[in-house]
């Protein structure tokens, strides 16, 4: 796909045809001058790797850990059905909880882009961290009692997860925009599918912790209600959203560390609207934003949601629910 759009933006055909050829040219070509450049490309790689300094690769687990907790919503599955049968909540209610999230990690993404280009890595994070923080302590704080029937009522959720999506989702614009500047653009391949990989820990580490750390044991008579599947109240859901919050509090620090070794021009260059709109029809903009609005986060939240409301027609406790959610991870 990059390479049709990137063809049909410098002029060439970009009937498939005529691509195939070229490229079936290009891959014999190569591979006719394969054995006489081996002994090149293997100098050059060896220089290549002299040219990357130490703190170089000390900025890719910190940058890591500012992605790996950016998809916060996908934990609400965890919860969902203890949430809706404590809080009295409908489907719809319960849902637009999952869709506000949605905005404020997906629809509100250009607001981290603005913060970015406009004043840098360091205010991008604070603000995000800020964010994020807030987002979690407005559940802690709206649950931090056990819940009642509509009280809290699921709009302030939805507005706190929304909140808290936006500054994880900002964390996370911050880091992978630190790590790709700080190494040569050689490089961005080997480290996008890094940060993706980081990423996806955290899909893995959410559930376990919820499941370790907060879930009452099924024979914890006080906490767990054997006859509904659910918590008897609310309280694991505040301690683990205070645990968030502690996550993106950290995680905002150990990234500001490294605010030093970013250029110091990163961020003070503004570009005109029509300069923004231009850069938006390229090759690289197009695939990326297909990429991204094709990809399989874009619904994993949704599919996790789903896990919780199937368990609930099949009578699975929570314990099943974060089991099955963290083999999907």
């Amino acid at each position: 796909l990059f390479l049709v759009l990137q063809r049909a933006q410098v002029g060439r055909s970009s009937d498939p045809e005529v691509l195939f050829n070229e490229m079936r040219f290009s891959s014999s070509h190569h591979k006719s001058d394969a054995a006489t450049s081996e002994e090149g490309k293997a100098g050059e790689h060896k220089v290549l790797q002299e040219e990357l300094k130490a703190w170089q690769y000390v900025m890719v687990p910190i940058c890591g850990l500012l992605v790996m907790f950016s998809v916060p919503s996908m934990s609400y599955g965890l919860y969902k059905s203890s949430l809706m049968t404590h809080l009295a909540l409908s489907q719809a209610e319960s849902q637009d909880i999952v869709s506000c999230g949605m905005v404020g990690g997906m629809v509100l993404c250009f607001v981290p882009g603005l913060i970015y280009e406009r004043f840098g890595y360091a205010m991008t994070l604070c603000v995000g961290g800020t964010m994020a923080v807030l987002g979690a302590l407005s559940w802690y704080v709206n649950l931090k009692d056990g819940g009642s029937p509509d009280s809290p009522g699921y709009m302030s959720l939805a507005l706190g997860q929304m909140l808290m999506c936006l500054g994880s989702r900002t964390q996370y614009f911050a880091g992978m925009c630190a790590v790709l500047t700080a190494f040569p653009r050689r490089y961005t391949g080997s480290l996008s599918a890094t940060m993706a990989i980081l990423l996806s820990f955290g899909y893995i580490l959410m559930p376990l912790l919820w499941k370790a750390v907060f879930l009452p044991s099924e024979s914890d008579t006080h906490a767990f209600d054997a006859e509904t599947n659910s918590l008897r109240n609310l309280k694991p859901v505040a301690g683990f959203y205070v645990s968030l919050a502690a996550i993106y509090g950290c995680v905002t620090v150990v990234g500001l560390s490294i605010s030093s070794w970013l250029p110091k021009t990163l961020g003070s260059k503004s570009s005109s609207l029509r300069e923004k709109l231009q850069k938006l029809w390229n090759a690289e903009a197009l695939t990326l934003f297909l990429f991204v609005n094709l990809s399989l986060a874009f619904v994993y939240t949704y599919m996790t949601s789903g896990v919780a409301g199937t368990s609930m027609h099949v009578c699975a406790t929570p314990k099943d629910g974060a089991f099955v959610i963290f083999r999907m991870g």
